[in-house]
């Protein structure tokens, strides 16, 4: 799901000069710890290739939705302090541009 966000609506790139536009994914563990050992291999070569994974160190369910948001929020004010306008959407959200 995250490939096609990439490469439809969430594809990143310049508008005009001093305009970009960045995506990031916001994740945490998942629910099934059985497959802990390849999704974290697989998340670090995604990681690793896309430079667009924010992993925080909670169960990703509809439960912690809240503690995402507060943890991405944050992220943004101490990381992107330049930043104007966020859009946060989901990975079943379309958008027509």
């Amino acid at each position: 799901k995250r490939q096609v966000v990439r490469r439809t609506w969430g594809k990143e790139g310049h508008l005009q000069p001093g305009i970009s536009i960045r995506t990031v994914f916001l994740l945490g563990i998942p629910r099934n710890h059985t497959i802990l050992p390849l999704w974290d291999r697989l998340l670090e070569y995604e990681s690793q290739t896309f430079r667009d994974i924010l992993l925080w160190d909670f169960e990703d369910t509809f439960f912690n939705l809240t503690l995402k948001e507060t943890h991405f929020l944050e992220w943004i004010n101490s990381s992107c302090p330049h930043v104007t306008f966020i859009f946060k959407g989901d990975a079943d959200v379309y958008v027509n541009v």
